[in-house]
């Protein structure tokens, strides 16, 4: 893979505006960035080679040429190599502002890409270039790295979640998930039903997209019919794909013509209550404003509720929504959600909500062959290959823990869990070997990555 090709398209689609305070170009801020990261991975072992230097010079195209005594200098006096976290919340915050003034000046677009994709792509491969430089790999730095990209992975999610420029907004504790133009109605069933497991749910959605397609037939024939609510529930634990079906189900909806956008509106308590009179029934308003035309999806939808409080505003909440609903029913569609015992006594705690929500969408938990299927999916993603040993391993492990599940299980995420401590388990396997890997090796999860894996991890 050619570095400095991927780090001249971030600089061209970050754009060369200038930053707020220092009058830094975006590119020097990510020279500087850069340096700093790469500089922490080198300096780990206390020495710094000429080739290292040369190295360094080389990819970061910096505008005064290193050399081992002013990059020791680099390495001193940086007050944020002791700790990947700070460096990582600062990479964040300069792409935030970055963005919002080329987005303000029209520089980006939706059509841009992922930017914080691109930032964290660069991250890695310069890292993983960097501590190759010598052909020796140090425990140490393997240590540092993998610490730093956690965190910049970490802080990239958030900044995802805001600034995403394909399909994500978020703002005020708000995601809202836009629509995905180029794909057919046919496109998204199919997608639905290649979902693990769900088989009541999917049956469920597509008995809803049935009685909708037929109503839509007698409306246009003038023939009566009795009037119904499209709101639904979603009852389940975590990790079961409510938020999944809810994004497809928005977009399915738009495709048939029940919704006029299509978007799914993500909010929980902190994005609809207030801390004061007033202010609540202002941020619900908000929020339903954003999702008319699409879904509306809160989840942990009991928690406003949850507190007796007399201080409390969440049933001010609720208020308000109940009144939004009605106000906007033709255009708008609420997707309730949260465990299942907690979401039978959040709707029976007000005759309004009960009356508004009449469909109601069982997620069940996955079975130990669906966890397994999840775990396999997502090595095939990643171009995985699991051993004969392994693969029995993994399918006993996952039958225990279905066995032994408690209020704590998540489900798929519990195996997204799984699967990314076997490849930390398969790294630490692997990083003696220095370049001398092959791809079968790189691409092979055996017996040993997994074992250790604990059902308490």
């Amino acid at each position: 893979m050619n570095i400095m090709l991927e780090y001249k398209e971030y600089i061209k689609i970050q754009g060369l505006g200038q930053t707020e305070n220092n009058n830094q170009t975006t590119k020097e801020i990510v020279k500087l960035e850069l340096l700093q990261f790469v500089s922490r991975i080198i300096g780990i072992d206390g020495k710094i080679t000429q080739s290292e230097v040369n190295f360094l010079n080389r990819y970061l195209d910096l505008d005064v040429e290193l050399t081992i005594e002013n990059l020791k200098q680099v390495i001193k006096t940086s007050g944020i190599l002791s700790d990947g976290k700070e460096l990582a919340k600062k990479i964040r915050q300069d792409l935030k502002v970055e963005v919002d003034k080329l987005r303000e000046k029209k520089v980006i677009n939706d059509d841009t890409g992922n930017i914080a994709d691109f930032l964290i792509n660069i991250y890695e491969i310069l890292g993983k270039e960097a501590m190759m430089v010598d052909d020796v790999i140090d425990d140490r730095e393997i240590a540092v790295y993998t610490k730093y990209l956690n965190y910049y992975k970490k802080e990239a999610q958030e900044y995802q979640s805001i600034y995403n420029s394909n399909n994500i907004e978020s703002n005020n504790n708000i995601s809202v998930t836009k629509l995905d133009e180029d794909k057919s109605l046919q496109e998204l069933l199919n997608e639905l039903n290649s979902l693990i497991g769900l088989d009541d749910v999917k049956q469920d959605v597509q008995s809803l997209i049935n009685l909708v397609q037929i109503r839509r037939i007698r409306e246009k024939r003038n023939l009566k019919q009795q009037p119904m609510s499209l709101h639904l529930v979603f009852m389940g634990n975590p990790g079961t794909g409510k938020t999944t079906v809810a994004r497809l189900l928005a977009r399915i909806y738009n495709k048939i013509g029940v919704l006029s956008q299509g978007q799914l509106v993500e909010v929980d308590r902190s994005g609809l209550v207030g801390g004061y009179v007033g202010q609540t029934a202002l941020k619900v308003q908000d929020v339903v404003k954003s999702a008319i035309g699409g879904i509306l999806f809160i989840d942990e939808a009991y928690s406003l509720t949850s507190n007796k409080d007399g201080n409390d505003y969440g049933q001010e909440a609720i208020d308000t929504l109940l009144k939004a609903m009605e106000d906007h029913r033709d255009n708008l569609i609420v997707i309730v959600a949260g465990y299942t015992n907690l979401m039978e006594d959040f709707l029976e705690s007000n005759p309004g909500l009960k009356s508004r929500f009449n469909k109601y969408l069982y997620f069940k938990d996955y079975t130990p062959e669906e966890l397994y299927a999840i775990f396999e999916k997502m090595c095939k993603g990643y171009k995985f290959n699991i051993t004969d040993e392994a693969q029995e391993y993994v399918k006993d492990y996952f039958e225990k823990r279905y066995i032994y599940r408690n209020e704590n299980f998540a489900n798929g995420r519990d195996v997204r869990n799984f699967f990314e401590k076997a490849l930390i388990r398969q790294a630490d396997r692997l990083s003696n070997k220095g370049n001398n890997l092959t791809d079968e090796e790189l691409s092979e999860l055996t017996l040993s990555d997994i074992e250790e894996i604990k059902l308490k991890d």
